[in-house]
């Protein structure tokens, strides 16, 4: 969910936080990434795109000619994702680890007390805006929601020496934010009624998908199992964050009347991608590729992934719109169904 947002802050800033800096036509970037799940990093925004080599050891180094513009740009490698805000005369360098990505963080140099304050800011967002957050009762999330939008507040007190224009929009986006947070909020509560239509009926079918086993499947194959069935992509980063919560709790099920089907619902031409990511993830369960056909899908109303559906062992649905493995929900759900 903070994902999305994180999007939304982007597009906002990339139109209202562009201004002109003539001590130099470019900055400097440079750090250090350990464990990196890619040979690249990727800075994005504002019109700008610059893909920028990671040395072995993980070291970099690049001279970045912004147009003359300072701005948020998204930098990521594939998987992690930070928005960062630089301007031409920046001389910024940062310490950063695929392990607890935003906690790894530190920049310095010209730039720095920016960037840390964004860091932690992105920080408090992840921590804040999981799926439990968007679970509470109204009541609840109204309360929470303004704990949560005390501490931005406190941080930009805290950081008093960032960009002066920063400062001034992160004020007003921080208002800005808080009523996209409670839209998105009100627009989940009214998918959830959606959804409960259809539980307890029959599960929609899905016929002949590609097993990553080289057979075909189709829904009722698992017939007399209860299923725990994720529809991912693999362009879907919330998706991939998923997979390694999803084996662990593949694990502790194991030997139980439960199978876990994760169906990937990439278009056809991603079918060497799909089998890729299988490999290179190790994942398991049972690994389905839906080879472009979106008639599950939409019976299913999905229209945002990951989404996890639990079926009884007749075909009929439990739950709609299942928790995700990595909230303890799932577990608790699971546990309770199999007694």
């Amino acid at each position: 969910m903070y994902k999305k947002l994180l999007l939304l802050f982007l597009i906002v800033f990339t139109i209202v936080s562009c201004k002109k800096d003539n001590t130099s036509n470019y900055a400097k970037f440079s750090g250090k990434y350990l464990y990196p799940n890619s040979e690249y990093l990727t800075l994005k925004g504002n019109g700008y795109t610059k893909k920028i080599k990671l040395n072995k050891d993980g070291v970099f180094s690049d001279t970045l000619h912004l147009q003359n513009t300072a701005s948020h740009y998204l930098l990521t490698d594939g998987d992690n994702e930070l928005i960062i805000y630089l301007k031409n005369g920046d001389d910024l360098d940062v310490k950063l680890s695929s392990i607890n990505f935003l906690k790894s963080l530190e920049f310095s140099g010209l730039g720095s007390e920016t960037n840390n304050y964004l860091a932690k800011k992105a920080m408090i967002g992840k921590e804040s805006f999981n799926n439990t957050f968007f679970e509470l009762d109204e009541e609840q999330f109204d309360t929470e929601l303004e704990n949560i939008f005390s501490k931005f507040s406190q941080l930009l007190k805290e950081f008093n020496n960032i960009d002066t224009d920063l400062a001034v929009l992160e004020k007003k986006e921080i208002l800005s934010l808080k009523k996209a947070v409670k839209q998105q909020y009100l627009f989940k509560k009214s998918l959830g009624g959606k959804y409960k239509e259809l539980e307890g009926k029959a599960c929609p079918n899905f016929d002949h998908y590609i097993n990553y086993n080289g057979s075909r499947t189709s829904l009722n194959d698992f017939r007399g199992k209860y299923i725990y069935i994720d529809l991912w992509a693999t362009w879907c980063t919330p998706c991939r964050a998923e997979i390694p919560h999803l084996k662990r709790l593949e694990n502790e099920f194991k030997g139980e009347n439960i199978i876990f089907v994760s169906i990937s619902i990439d278009k056809k031409s991603a079918y060497k991608a799909w089998k890729t990511m299988i490999e290179t993830k190790n994942m398991s369960g049972t690994q389905l590729f839906s080879n472009g056909d979106k008639q599950f899908i939409q019976n299913l109303k999905v229209n945002s992934i990951p989404r996890f559906v639990i079926v009884d062992p007749k075909g009929n649905i439990i739950n709609a719109e299942a928790p995700r493995p990595s909230n303890p929900k799932t577990k608790e759900i699971l546990n309770k169904i199999l007694k």
